[in-house]
């Protein structure tokens, strides 16, 4: 039969301290029967660090949009610390009717913190006119530590990660500090 990709065990031996990495596809994170379940097991674990969660939501009928995300990037609501965070437009924004799918990414990765704003329905079928927008916020470790709670409790980190995205979610959202 055909392998499909779930995940991703690599150890390090003593070249790195005797640390293993688990990497867990998308898809598989969609099998996961019960989150707590799992934080409880990466909690068991020696000197566990997470570092790097992908906190994703899909408004299929496009109700929130990579326009939208633009239009909140003007206006300079994913400003941190009193200025907008680089972003960039990959795709095909100067077609008046994108074919292949948009996507505006703010902030960078080598910073911590990071959203895709994308056209997954137009990604995956070109030409359709699929609606489908994922949006996508990319935690990583660097100066932050991440809670294992992430795992567990989604949504208020996917909305602390920048407040306009209340909108797609209406709950209280929680910031992961940085040193």
């Amino acid at each position: 039969g055909k392998h499909h990709h779930v995940a991703r065990v690599d150890y390090g031996g003593n070249h790195h301290k005797g640390r293993a990495r688990l990497d867990i596809s998308g898809s598989a994170c969609a099998r996961v029967k019960s989150w707590p379940a799992l934080a409880m097991w990466v909690e068991q674990q020696a000197d566990y660090k997470l570092t790097r969660v992908d906190l994703a939501v899909d408004c299929l009928d496009g109700e929130w949009n990579v326009e939208h995300a633009r239009d909140w990037l003007q206006a300079g609501e994913f400003n941190s610390g009193g200025r907008n965070p680089r972003h960039s437009c990959p795709g095909d924004w100067l077609n008046e009717t994108p074919t292949y799918g948009r996507t505006l990414e703010v902030g960078r990765r080598e910073n911590g913190k990071m959203l895709r704003a994308y056209e997954k329905g137009l990604q995956l079928a070109p030409a359709s006119g699929d609606k489908w927008t994922r949006w996508e916020v990319e935690l990583r470790n660097i100066d932050r530590d991440l809670p294992l709670d992430v795992l567990t409790h989604c949504d208020k980190y996917f909305v602390g990660a920048y407040k306009c995205l209340e909108r797609i979610l209406a709950c209280a959202g929680e910031r992961i500090a940085t040193h």
